[in-house]
């Protein structure tokens, strides 16, 4: 199977399919800030993921002080997470037809950076997703799901594995097609 990632639209294609995203297939959060405000956070979101992979790609804090913080926090955890093996590499499910793009996996460890804390049980199923697509793709198979977040200029790590997040995910992947298919059978695009 080809897969193919168009990053200036965020879609994902296997072969010619479009598939959808691992925040395509989760419950939509509300957030309850202006407009305005969600495009900043959303920007910051952008840039904070950009300077991890900058220091992902390069083993650099070019004097950063999210980057320093970031470095310690690894390095504090070097042992348990083991080897870096992959950052902010697009990732599909040719068995559930999904994908996705992981901030960091380990060997022993996956993790993905927020702006805070947030739902512990929305985080899980995005991890969930993530150890989905690791394990599909012959890359870890872990069940050490953190979030990371830079709060009081430290990285703090939250664990979120819950074991019944992935069984719940991919009832999020059905839900999707589910819906997809009713959509098209509205608009007249799918007969009986």
């Amino acid at each position: 199977m080809s897969h193919r990632f168009d990053k200036e639209k965020h879609h994902f294609f296997i072969n010619d399919m479009r598939i959808p995203s691992i925040t395509q297939c989760l419950p939509t959060q509300n957030f309850f800030v202006s407009e305005k405000r969600l495009e900043e956070t959303r920007q910051e979101g952008i840039d904070m993921h950009s300077l991890m992979k900058l220091y992902f790609d390069t083993d650099q804090i070019f004097n950063e002080p999210i980057l320093f913080a970031l470095d310690i926090m690894l390095k504090e955890h070097e042992k348990e997470f083991g080897k870096k093996l992959i950052w902010e590499t697009p990732l599909y499910s040719d068995k559930y037809l999904f994908a996705g793009i992981e901030d960091v996996m380990f060997e022993n460890a996956i993790i993905d950076f927020k702006r805070s804390f947030g739902n512990k049980h929305y985080h899980s199923l995005q991890l969930a997703a993530q150890s989905i697509l690791g394990k599909e793709n012959n890359i870890c198979n872990t069940e050490n799901w953190f979030i990371a977040f830079y709060q009081n200029s430290k990285f703090k790590l939250k664990p979120v594995y819950n074991p019944d997040a992935k069984r719940m995910f991919l009832k999020l992947v059905d839900k999707y097609y589910i819906d997809q298919s009713i959509n098209k059978f509205l608009k007249g695009e799918v007969d009986g």
